[in-house]
C-alpha cells in the first residue's frame, strides 16, 4: 500500500460487513473510490503542503490511514486560535 499510486488502486473492501453500513447510512459509495475522495478533499484545503499528505499504511493484517493536523502550526503553540477560525469545521460529507 505505502508503495503504490493511491490514484489508481483497484477496489477491494477490506471489511465488508462496515462498508455495507456506512453505504446505507450514505457515508460511502460502492464503487471504491474512497482513496482518490480523500486525496482529493486534502489537497483542497488551506493549510495543505505535500508533506502534509495524508499517509496510508498497511500490513497483512492492519489498515492505517494517518490524517495530518492542517490547522497546527508549531509557532502558536500556547497562542488562542483566531475568531476567524474558532468556528471552522470539516464536516463528514455524505455520499449521494
Amino acid at each position: 500500500m505505502q508503495d503504490l499510486d493511491l490514484r489508481n488502486v483497484s477496489s477491494r473492501r477490506r471489511n465488508p460487513i462496515i462498508a455495507d453500513i456506512f453505504n446505507r447510512l450514505k457515508y460511502m459509495d460502492r464503487r471504491g473510490s474512497g482513496f482518490k475522495k480523500i486525496l482529493d478533499s486534502y489537497e483542497f484545503q488551506e493549510h495543505y503542503t505535500e508533506e502534509m499528505k495524508p499517509e496510508f499504511k498497511s500490513s497483512n493484517s492492519e489498515f492505517w490511514l494517518i490524517f495530518k493536523n492542517l490547522n497546527y502550526n508549531a509557532k502558536n503553540i500556547g497562542n488562542n486560535l483566531s475568531a476567524q477560525n474558532a468556528d471552522k469545521k470539516m464536516p463528514i460529507k455524505k455520499c449521494r
